[in-house]
């Protein structure tokens, strides 16, 4: 096998040709073959059948080569020999071409006296033709034939990878772009801005580890809603949920999507606490077929003019809370088991009295499990040292923690990560 030949086979082993462009190589791939050999490449329709002409290849001299795509092709593919030779569907060596084709190749300035036609296959159909053209009559020979059909299947073989790798390319796309429309969604569902409330600063951080994921939080003031008539001069009554629906991706985000509708729809008294959501809302969870699923979540309710702090856990990682005399505390509950794994699980609240300068920190397993490079957690212990070694705002233990896990994980975050701080100095 020639350099010239083997040089022209390298390229168009390149995936990253166009399909254009590895017709271009494969002709000089014959041209390498046969001299300054000219062919058509014929394509069939693979939804009608019909049959056209994809690119005709006319010899230059030397390397050169003319290409034209897509020509007027109604004589050509008209023509009773053209017609015979596509319906036998078998590689030939046509020894004279008959008068009436060589009249329509001479109008495309084509050789006209021989040629081969060579059938390329894909999944047992013939879905390409090649027909080499030869200037003298009995050009070409048996083993011009074998050269050819090996060389054109070759080619053929390159060109559907490449059909391939653009078809895979096009759905990658179209994927990458549902999700994220999925993921824009899914950011609409969180507060688009940290929410006001008088006597607690409030600090948050959210990030994806894909286009869309299953983290979610999400916090309320709850003033006017347990009183009308609630001072205004008074510190706020609030509320605070952070989720994690199992796995990430577009299927945790549609359940968190789910998770967040059915949370609208919870109308109890504030004075049923926390535990009271967990248990609406996992009841409408097995209102339809189980999807073998889960979201673990943390509710926190403070009103500060009893300064009592409820909480209920669904199996999610406990909140920390950091006293104003810096004792660093896991808010646990025993009897906490995500949603949607028992229909009729009862959750129950917690209650603590916490001081002005109490800090809360909610957060998804993103952040405590994020993985270094070499596969080690960032772990609870030194989540809560870090907790433990910050002071300030809640706007510092945010920036704290987050720059914390960023450096362990140098960039290889591996699963959805939220951060709610709430700073109590009212």
């Amino acid at each position: 096998m020639s350099e010239q030949l083997l040089k022209h086979i390298r390229t168009l082993s390149d995936s990253r040709l166009t399909h254009a462009k590895a017709l271009v190589a494969f002709a000089h791939c014959f041209h390498a073959v046969y001299g300054e050999s000219s062919f058509i490449s014929l394509e069939q329709g693979a939804h009608d059948g019909a049959v056209s002409v994809r690119m005709i290849f006319r010899a230059g001299a030397g390397e050169s080569l003319q290409v034209e795509g897509h020509l007027n092709d109604e004589m050509l593919l008209e023509n009773a020999q053209v017609s015979r030779l596509i319906a036998q569907a078998n590689a030939c060596i046509v020894e004279e071409i008959e008068p009436s084709l060589q009249a329509v190749l001479r109008q495309y300035q084509l050789p006209s006296a021989s040629m081969m036609t060579i059938p390329l296959f894909l999944d047992g159909e013939i879905h390409r033709w090649v027909f080499v053209l030869g200037e003298h009559v009995k050009q070409f020979s048996e083993v011009d034939m074998e050269q050819a059909i090996l060389l054109a299947n070759l080619a053929n073989t390159y060109m559907v990878r490449i059909d391939e790798t653009e078809a895979l390319a096009k759905a990658n796309d179209w994927i990458e772009r549902e999700l994220s429309d999925i993921g824009r969604l899914h950011k609409l569902l969180l507060p688009q801005e940290d929410i006001p409330l008088k006597g607690t600063e409030v600090a948050t951080y959210f990030s994806f580890c894909e286009l869309a994921g299953g983290d979610y939080y999400d916090m309320v003031n709850l003033s006017r809603i347990i009183d009308p008539e609630y001072p205004p001069e008074q510190p706020d009554v609030w509320g605070l949920i952070v989720a994690d629906a199992s796995g990430h991706g577009a299927a945790a985000a549609v359940e968190i999507a789910m998770f967040d509708a059915i949370l609208r729809t919870y109308h109890s008294s504030p004075e049923n606490g926390p535990a009271s959501v967990f248990n609406y809302t996992n009841k409408y969870f097995f209102t339809r077929t189980l999807r073998g699923s889960f979201i673990t979540a943390s509710i926190l309710n403070y009103d500060p003019r009893s300064r009592v702090l409820r909480y209920a856990n669904a199996g999610h990682p406990p909140v920390i809370m950091k006293t104003p005399q810096g004792e660093v505390i896991e808010l646990a509950q025993q009897n906490g088991i995500p949603l949607g794994v028992d229909p009729e699980w009862q959750w129950l609240n917690t209650k603590i009295t916490v001081e002005p300068g109490t800090v809360l920190v909610s957060y998804t397993d993103g952040m405590t499990e994020a993985l270094s490079p070499q596969g080690k957690q960032f772990g609870m212990e030194r989540f809560k040292n870090v907790i433990r070694e910050t002071s300030g705002t809640a706007q510092a233990y945010k920036d704290a923690l987050v720059s914390a896990v960023q450096a362990h994980q140098q960039g290889t975050q591996q699963d959805d990560q939220a951060l709610v701080v709430m700073h109590i100095w009212l």
